[in-house]
């Protein structure tokens, strides 16, 4: 619809003097355009919503002589399942908003997003392995981040977030496995400990960074 087009522009455009104001160093002008693309996405969110809604009406109106009702109504209300990527959307949407809620602000799209102070952060998530309790396999485009947030979800619906700055494993970053244009992140649980596999390395343990939220204030 032509509202989403508009509202994604809207953003777009929004995160660009996010990004020129993190550059300047302008705080205030970061937090007056953070709460602005928040706005924004929160008005997509509307929007998709009113959207899904156009869509089952149109569709009854299709399948039927007139509009559903009643436990039609009730059955087309059902959320659909949801895919990989969306999955991924609202995890990564979810995450965000918590840390929001701790006074930390993060504004972006996607898997990209900054801080206030313009570093630059990359958010990836996945599902615990079917089959292979305590793993994760991860990816993010390969391209320059300050800050990596694994956000790894287990069968049990569990949330572990890893934030890892870059700068803390750098010795690694260069042998992390790459495909396609993308890094890739093996995350092991073993009992309580988090570890990171390393091509060539010994496992890296990571459990340190399990919400480790400083880097990113």
């Amino acid at each position: 619809m032509l509202i989403s087009r508009e509202l994604s522009n809207l953003k777009e455009s929004i995160l660009d003097k996010v990004a020129l104001a993190a550059g300047e160093r302008d705080l205030d002008a970061v937090a007056r355009w953070s709460t602005a693309a928040k706005e924004c996405e929160e008005l997509e969110k509307e929007a998709e919503n009113l959207e899904n809604r156009v869509s089952i009406f149109k569709e009854s109106l299709e399948g039927n002589s007139g509009p559903i009702s009643g436990n039609n109504l009730e059955a087309a209300s059902k959320p659909k399942p949801t895919s990989a990527k969306l999955e991924g959307q609202t995890a990564r949407s979810e995450w965000t908003n918590t840390l929001a809620s701790k006074g930390v602000q993060l504004v972006g799209h996607g898997k990209r997003y900054l801080t206030i102070h313009g570093k630059e952060v990359g958010i990836a998530f996945a599902n615990e392995l079917d089959g292979i309790d305590g793993k994760w396999f991860l990816g993010l485009k390969d391209e320059s981040t300050d800050v990596v947030v694994l956000i790894c979800k287990s069968k049990k619906g569990d949330i572990y977030d890893l934030v890892i700055p870059v700068q803390e494993i750098t010795k690694f970053w260069s042998a992390l496995s790459r495909s396609k244009g993308q890094i890739k992140f093996n995350v092991r649980k073993k009992d309580s400990d988090f570890m990171l596999l390393v091509p060539g390395y010994p496992p890296l343990v990571t459990t340190r960074f399990i919400s480790n939220y400083a880097p990113l204030r």
